[in-house]
C-alpha cells in the first residue's frame, strides 16, 4: 500500500509545472497576439506561460478586459501594452477538444491589475493539479 501511494505522489508530483529558466522561454508568435501590442503611453504587463506536462498541451487565452488579447503555450512569453489604470486580466484554456475545458466561464481565472505611466508588471501562468489555470504575479 505504502509503494502504492509514494508512486501516485511521484506521478502528481510529475505533472506539476513551473516556471520555465531563462534558456527555455520563447517570445509567443505574432499570429497569436491578437490585440494591445502597441504601446500606449501607460505600462505592460507580460505573461510567461509554465513548463510541465499539466496542461502543456493546452494554449491559455490571455484575457484583457474580458476579450482575448493572445494565447501563450508551454514556454512562451507575451506583453501586452495598457493605458495607465485599472484593467482585469486573466486566463482561460483556449482550443478545441479536451483544451477547451467545456464551460470555459468556469475555468475563467481573472484579477485586477492597476498600471502607473511606465509600469511594467510580469506574471506567471499555468495550470494547476486541479486542472485550474491561474494567472499570479511574479518576480521571475
Amino acid at each position: 500500500m505504502n509503494r502504492l501511494l509514494l508512486l501516485a505522489l511521484v506521478l502528481v508530483a510529475g505533472c506539476a509545472t513551473k516556471p520555465p529558466s531563462s534558456d527555455q522561454i520563447v517570445p509567443a508568435p505574432a499570429d497569436r497576439l491578437f490585440s494591445h501590442q502597441v504601446s500606449v503611453g501607460g505600462g505592460s504587463f507580460t505573461v510567461t506561460r509554465d513548463v510541465g506536462s499539466m496542461g502543456g498541451g493546452c494554449p491559455l487565452a490571455v484575457l484583457v478586459a474580458g476579450q482575448v488579447a493572445g494565447e501563450v503555450r508551454t514556454g512562451e512569453q507575451a506583453t501586452f501594452h495598457l493605458p495607465a489604470g485599472e484593467t482585469i486580466i486573466g486566463v482561460v484554456p483556449a482550443g478545441k477538444g479536451l483544451c477547451s475545458a467545456g464551460d470555459q466561464n468556469r475555468h475563467r481565472n481573472e484579477s485586477s491589475l492597476v498600471l502607473k505611466p511606465g509600469e511594467h508588471r510580469r506574471y506567471r501562468a499555468g495550470i494547476d493539479a486541479d486542472g485550474s489555470p491561474f494567472l499570479r504575479p511574479t518576480t521571475l
